[in-house]
């Protein structure tokens, strides 16, 4: 268990102090690239951004930005899956290694670490995370896992639960009702939500949809939604059809008290007591929608995570390199030059468009210069 609020007051303390002075002996100083955010996710405080190894967030009362990692007390890197409890008021964070924190009140970082403690072979990202009630479904390759908001652990997994007790991977999952529905790589399997039901029995589960990849499951209405081929499809009272059959990226589904939001190519549709409304965007990889009703998404391709103000469109994106590939580096008094550059293992050209960085740490000034 850790805090990060009296950190962030020395954390501020040591920015304020490095414009004017170098870091100290023994000390690390990390300059990651935020800014291909992937994934966004808003608290009753912050706008959490996370790119492919920056995670951050904006203050919404003053647009501050504050990096986030080891040193205040998270416990991974690549962060790759982010929902947000508002009743526990807590932030489930996954990580790429099977990793889970949580964070309590936008303060508190606990650990949970049952999963990426297991030894298992392949792929342990966590891919996506539900909310229901004071639970969090964890969606793996390995199967699904469910979080105690409230104790902090890991109740239990479900992994054999694919036809004739195969290992399925879950790519993403809901509760509607009475049931809870798992998107696998061949469709959508479902059993019935119950703590008198053993769901590590595959006896309990059965399709009830059949196709392709099943992703973003979300509760609506009663039913369930899902994407399948860049198509969303409602599965209602065990029959399928297509919601919007215009295929485009889907990049989210998700809840909140102001309606269903489809985060799609070129939009972000609310579905709100029958009425459909939506926000355009351009590129979307990731969206989330503050308390106060203003969308915030990413593209994935910079800059950072973007505010969709109603007088503009406003990016926020902490100083670092733009890209993670750094091949070479070389000092010259107070500036330090880095390029992407490279070499394949054959030593051919491996053609990084990454450009170079300029380091500029002076007295007055910590800045970062990108050049191509």
């Amino acid at each position: 268990m850790r805090t990060i609020l009296s950190f962030a007051l020395l954390f501020f303390g040591i920015i304020g102090n490095s414009q004017s002075q170098l870091i100290q002996t023994g000390k690390w100083r990390t300059h990651l690239s935020y800014k291909d955010v992937k994934i966004c996710e808003a608290t009753q405080r912050y706008v959490y951004a996370a790119s492919d190894q920056g995670f951050f967030r904006v203050m919404m009362n003053y647009g501050d930005m504050e990096k986030l990692g080891k040193d205040e007390g998270f416990i991974g890197v690549e962060v790759t899956a982010l929902t947000y409890s508002k009743s526990q008021d807590a932030l489930v964070i996954g990580y790429n290694d099977g990793n889970i924190d949580l964070l309590i009140n936008d303060r508190q970082v606990i650990n949970v670490p049952g999963f990426y403690s297991k030894l298992l072979q392949g792929d342990k990202r966590i891919l996506h995370i539900c909310i229901e009630g004071d639970q969090a479904l964890i969606s793996t390759y390995f199967g699904l896992l469910t979080v105690d908001l409230i104790s902090h652990e890991i109740n239990d997994s479900y992994s054999n639960i694919g036809p004739n007790g195969t290992a399925i991977p879950v790519l993403s999952s809901a509760v509607v009702g009475d049931s809870v529905f798992v998107g696998s790589d061949k469709g959508v399997r479902s059993a019935k939500w119950s703590k008198s039901v053993n769901l590590n029995d595959y006896l309990q589960w059965h399709w009830s949809f059949q196709g392709t990849a099943a992703q973003n499951l979300c509760q609506f209405d009663g039913k369930l939604l899902f994407e399948m081929d860049s198509l969303v499809f409602v599965l209602d009272k065990g029959k399928t059809t297509a919601y919007l059959n215009d295929k485009r990226y889907v990049a989210r589904i998700w809840n909140n008290e102001r309606g269903t939001h489809i985060a799609r190519q070129s939009e972000i549709r609310t579905i709100s007591n029958g009425i459909s409304t939506t926000e355009s965007v351009n590129l979307i990889s990731g969206a989330t929608q503050f308390k106060d009703g203003i969308f915030w998404f990413s593209t994935g391709i910079g800059p950072g995570i973007i505010k969709k103000d109603p007088n503009g469109e406003i990016s926020y994106m902490p100083d670092g390199p733009a890209y993670p590939t750094i091949f070479r580096m070389t000092q010259n008094a107070s500036q330090i030059l880095g390029t992407g550059g490279g070499v394949s293992s054959t030593f051919g050209n491996t053609f990084n468009n990454a450009g170079f960085y300029i380091y500029i740490l002076s007295y007055a000034m910590i800045q970062y210069q990108i050049h191509k």
